[in-house]
């Protein structure tokens, strides 16, 4: 099967583009309807969240890689910004907060690694139905 990888710059513009293309990906790997909506909205809040906190103003790297494997659908979105864990005194604190919960959700499994090196999200649709 087909594995969908993209590198682009971190800015809204490439969301959009990206967006489409993992819609069309899904939807050409056979995925039911509600599953491709599923995973468009999470790997579009994940891309959003690198957007928007992954480099400070700047525009990196964006990493997408998406692959069927054994009956699932894995999908990882990276960076290679810094971390920053928000707190109610941090400049710029907002009450958003909630693309992660909506990802946790939408997703079967959610796991994210963050470090000195970036961030990686890393989402699993389990058994949609793929051989």
């Amino acid at each position: 099967m087909t594995v969908l990888h993209r590198v682009v710059s971190a800015c809204a513009a490439e969301v959009t583009v990206l967006r489409r293309a993992i819609t069309s990906w899904a939807r050409a790997l056979g995925l039911d309807d509600d599953k491709v909506q599923d995973l468009a909205l999470a790997v579009h809040e994940a891309m959003a969240n690198v957007v928007d906190h992954a480099y400070r103003g700047d525009h990196g790297p964006m990493e997408v890689r998406a692959w069927p494997h054994q009956g699932s659908v894995i999908v990882v979105v990276s960076d290679h910004g810094s971390w920053r864990t928000p707190t109610p005194h941090a400049e710029g604190y907002t009450t958003r907060g909630r693309g992660l919960k909506l990802i946790k959700t939408l997703a079967d499994e959610v796991a994210v690694q963050a470090g000195e090196r970036g961030t990686a999200l890393r989402m699993t649709w389990s058994q949609v139905g793929l051989p």
